[in-house]
């Protein structure tokens, strides 16, 4: 398996990712149950549930705890997109991915064949953005719906 000497940059943001999202949910923890303000209420015995619940009274969030929220959710997403569009993702790449670099098996009997073969003309378009690759899918399932007659 390979290792990787992750750079600093990105050790260090994923430290502070960490960080922002523990002080988010010790926020979350901490404040009422409900941002607006809310009467208690309890929820009859055997509805929904077949143990009662209920909830206390909450004076809801005030407009600084509200900001403070919104800023750590702020906060969270930009660490978590400088993380994923980091370069260091883009050098890291493997050049071929691993399920074509494996050798095929050779199926037991005609029967497995078979369903291999449906199951490879009825798979999803290819998860990759190449418009290349994507326009050659669609010309090998038009084929298979010409040669086969149906649709797949």
């Amino acid at each position: 398996m390979a290792t990787y000497d992750y750079p600093d940059d990105l050790l260090n943001a994923q430290r502070d990712l960490t960080r922002v999202r523990a002080d988010l949910a010790a926020l979350l923890n901490a404040l009422p149950y409900s941002v607006e303000p809310m009467e208690a209420w309890a929820r009859p015995e055997g509805c929904w549930l077949a143990t009662a619940r209920a909830r206390p009274h909450s004076p809801g969030w005030t407009e600084a705890e509200q900001q403070q929220v919104a800023e750590l959710r702020d906060r969270e997403r930009e660490m978590a997109i400088a993380i994923v569009t980091h370069d260091f993702w883009v050098r890291s790449a493997p050049t071929t991915s691993p399920g074509r670099a494996m050798p095929s098996s050779t199926p037991s009997n005609a029967r497995t064949a078979r369903a291999r073969r449906r199951r490879s003309r009825a798979s999803p378009p290819p998860s990759s953005t190449c418009a290349a690759q994507f326009c050659a899918w669609i010309r090998r399932r038009r084929r298979v719906v010409q040669r086969t007659g149906r649709r797949l």
